[in-house]
């Protein structure tokens, strides 16, 4: 039995909401926080003009069938991976502290790999049941946190400044890619089209995450550097009992599993489109992990300024694609000749 085409592309919007979401937030945690400190939630929503226009022109752009145009969204996917699998393993050995880096790297990977060459319809499934797993813990942790909370940390309003402020709003376009992804994808070209509204969400609860983290911290303490797995879970670092630690913690491997899976899937699917075949070569996909086992066995400074810098060359790859897609003119229609 195979998956109808509208719930089929529902499902996708949806997985792409949750992937959004967990860009957001790396990107959060990763730069944003001790970029901009208080306004990072303001970046976030200064990138939502830039990125539904970019996904409005991926929805109306040619079908992507060049070789090169299948690589670039691969590559995006990939790099979307990468970054994931980087911050997974941050949250995983803050866990398992004792445990030997590269086994833990290699655990991940192994689980990735299986859970990413299966059926694409169980992975566009799970999207539904997933969402509530990772939104009530983090209402309920934020809602504990809510005595904590002030609303004279929001000041100094613009933070830094206002260049500051925009600079993290530009650095935050690579995280919104997916919003664009979703329409470059063979599966795109069904008759039921994607919808904008799961990722619009999903960048719209990356701003309420920020806005949270700035209600909970004042501007120097929000500034200052810290582990991943103390900003993806800060929620719980002030107020909340052990149990939404607990459930704050699952929500989390939830969020980033799911979004590794997912883009790892889309990688294989478009490099593998690149010789006409159908499905995701199991040999293929475990090349593509390679380079995420390393980077999350060597989770060094010179790992993490690489990320940083390369985050940002998403949206320029994406909307490098757009532009040369949408440029492409149709061939001139014959004009009949007077009888």
């Amino acid at each position: 039995m195979t998956i109808e085409r509208p719930e089929h592309a529902r499902c996708r919007s949806m997985a792409t909401g949750i992937s959004l979401y967990a860009q957001v937030i790396i990107g959060l945690c990763l730069f944003l926080t001790e970029y901009t400190g208080t306004p990072g939630w303001m970046a976030i929503l200064l990138t939502g003009p830039v990125t539904f226009l970019c996904a409005w022109l991926a929805r109306r752009t040619p079908v992507c069938k060049g070789a090169v145009s299948r690589a670039l969204v691969g590559l995006i996917a990939w790099m979307d991976e990468v970054i994931v699998f980087y911050v997974l393993c941050g949250l995983c050995k803050a866990l398992l502290p004792d445990l030997n880096a590269w086994l833990l790297s290699a655990v991940l990977c192994a689980l990735s790999w299986f859970s990413s060459v299966g059926k694409e319809r169980a992975l566009m499934l799970a999207s539904r049941p997933i969402i509530p797993l990772i939104l009530v813990p983090i209402a309920y942790n934020a809602c504990a946190a809510v005595p904590n909370m002030d609303l004279g940390n929001l000041f100094p309003l613009l933070g830094a400044g206002m260049p500051r402020l925009l600079g993290g709003a530009v650095w935050m376009l690579g995280s919104t890619v997916p919003a664009c992804l979703i329409f470059l994808t063979p599966a795109a070209n069904a008759p039921a089209r994607p919808s904008l509204l799961p990722p619009v969400l999903g960048l719209l609860f990356g701003a309420i995450t920020a806005f949270l983290y700035a209600l909970l911290l004042p501007y120097p303490a929000l500034q200052r550097p810290a582990a991943l797995s103390e900003k993806l879970t800060l929620l719980t670092q002030l107020s909340s009992p052990t149990a939404g630690w607990s459930l704050l913690i699952g929500a989390q491997l939830f969020l980033l599993f799911y979004s590794l899976t997912l883009n790892l899937s889309r990688a294989g699917e478009m490099i593998c489109a690149l010789g006409n075949k159908k499905g995701k070569p199991q040999l293929l996909t475990a090349a593509l992990l390679l380079p995420s086992l390393i980077i999350g066995a060597c989770m060094t400074e010179q790992v993490n300024a690489t990320l940083l810098m390369l985050s940002p060359l998403r949206f320029v790859l994406a909307l490098g694609l757009l532009i040369g897609l949408n440029l492409k003119k149709a061939p001139p229609k014959e004009v009949p000749s007077p009888a």
